[in-house]
């Protein structure tokens, strides 16, 4: 979980930086099992019932906003790539040409016929 905080002292929480880039310059990767008190215009990281610092880091906007090249944003790039990384993931595991599995994985299903195989995500669209 990543925290900040902007000029105006807004926080802002999320799973991945990227997200906050933007809207923040710095961040505190807070760790499991942190509990993070907001009063305020302040906060207080507790851990184990004992109040603890957590390092401030820069984010690198610059290689943040380069990373997400042309797209409005990153969830945009990642609907897009999304053919290009199943290719990736199935090379040297998938042969099409010849409907063949060549993964440990799938060793078990080659006298299988399928028609159709359906690929679900349910990270963070499963809990919004």
């Amino acid at each position: 979980m990543l925290f900040a905080s902007d000029k105006d002292q807004n926080f802002y929480f999320s799973s991945d930086k990227q997200a906050l880039s933007g809207y923040v310059e710095d961040v505190i990767f807070l760790e499991d099992g942190d509990i993070l008190h907001v009063h305020g215009k302040d906060y207080t990281v507790i851990v184990n019932g004992i109040e603890t610092t957590r390092d401030i880091e820069k984010m690198d906007v610059n290689a943040l906003e380069i990373s997400k090249g042309n797209y409005k944003h990153f969830m945009l790039k990642e609907i897009f790539e999304q053919p290009t990384i199943i290719r990736r993931v199935f090379k040297g595991r998938v042969n099409f040409d010849e409907m063949f599995l060549n993964a440990e994985a799938f060793h078990g299903m080659c006298n299988e016929q399928f028609k159709k195989i359906v690929f679900i995500g349910c990270g963070t669209s499963y809990n919004a």
